[in-house]
């Protein structure tokens, strides 16, 4: 569902439950804070400055991809995502109390255990691309 810019997208939000819209733009606009505050400084991390990320680099629109996977009993039956690079400069997830995200170090899968109430940050493929290959 794209969630960001609010007011470009509200009008195609479900109407039930009725505190959906209202509950889903706080949370528009709290991630939209936290990325702009996360690209600021990875901006600065960088040597450039810490608007460099704003205008065509704002990762507008803003979408947000919401997933539930009920408990398998056996899970040698689940699928998961292929080997993959998220497409734009960051992704924020939070990861809840499931597992399952690896990342790839030194051509070796690792997992990454969930922490509670943190928010991941991955950086995508459109990240190496402006860093030159600094980060991935």
């Amino acid at each position: 569902m794209s969630i960001y810019p609010v007011e470009d997208f509200k009008q195609y939000w479900p109407e039930n439950p009725s505190n959906l819209k209202d509950a889903v733009e706080n949370y528009a606009r709290g991630l939209r804070n936290l990325s702009t505050t996360v690209l600021g400084l990875v901006a600065e991390g960088l040597g450039l400055h810490q608007n460099y990320f704003d205008g065509d680099l704002s990762g507008e629109p803003m979408a947000s991809h919401i997933n539930f996977y009920p408990p398998c009993p056996d899970p040698s039956l689940t699928l998961g995502l292929g080997k993959h690079c998220d497409p734009g400069l960051i992704t924020l997830l939070l990861q809840g109390n499931v597992s399952g995200l690896q990342i790839l170090h030194n051509d070796e899968w690792i997992a990454v255990d969930p922490v509670p109430d943190a928010i991941v940050v991955n950086y995508g493929h459109q990240m190496e691309i402006v860093s030159n290959g600094m980060l991935k």
